[in-house]
C-alpha cells in the first residue's frame, strides 16, 4: 500500500507478527521508522502485552522508530475491558498516539494509516529544489559558468 502525503509517497507494509513472524524478527525490522502497535479494548490480556511488543520493536529496530498505539474493537464498547484514558496514559507512557479504531466496521483504519504514512513522512528529509536558470542555454561539457 502507498500513500502519497505531501508529495512524498510513503510505502506502507502491514504484518501481524503475533502468528508465525517471530523467527524473522531481526530481518523483519531492518529499515522500520514506523510501527503500529495494536491490542483488543476487550481483553486486558491483550493490552497487557503492549509493552512486551514495544521492547520488541526497539531492540530489533532501535529507539528511535515512531509507534502509534492502536486499541481496535471499540465498536464493542459493552464488552471494552480497557478504558480510553488507561490507554492513552500507556501511549504517553511509550511515546505513542494513541487511536481507537474498529477494523470490523471500519472505523479510524484510515486514520491509522494516514497517521503512520504522515510520521513516515516527517523523517523524509526536504531536498532543495533545483534553480531554474531562465534563458540559460548549456554550451558543453567543458564549459565553467560563473554566477
Amino acid at each position: 500500500m502507498a500513500i502519497d502525503v505531501s508529495g512524498v509517497t510513503v510505502k506502507l507494509e502491514a504484518r501481524d507478527v503475533l502468528h508465525g513472524w517471530r523467527h524473522v524478527f531481526p530481518g523483519f525490522f531492518t529499515g522500520v521508522v514506523a510501527a503500529v502497535l495494536v491490542f483488543d479494548l476487550t481483553r486486558k490480556s491483550s493490552f497487557d502485552h503492549i509493552q512486551h511488543w514495544r521492547q520488541q520493536v526497539h531492540e530489533h529496530a532501535g529507539e528511535d522508530v515512531d509507534l502509534i498505539l492502536v486499541g481496535n474493537k471499540v465498536d464493542l464498547a459493552k464488552s471494552r475491558a480497557i478504558d480510553h484514558e488507561t490507554a492513552n496514559s500507556l501511549a504517553q507512557t511509550i511515546g505513542a498516539m494513541y487511536v481507537e479504531c474498529s477494523v470490523a466496521r471500519k472505523i479510524n483504519v484510515d486514520l491509522v494509516f494516514t497517521l503512520l504514512a504522515g510520521k513516515m513522512a516527517a523523517r523524509v528529509p526536504v531536498q532543495p529544489e533545483e534553480p531554474v536558470l531562465s534563458g540559460f542555454e548549456p554550451f558543453g561539457k567543458d564549459t565553467c559558468y560563473i554566477f
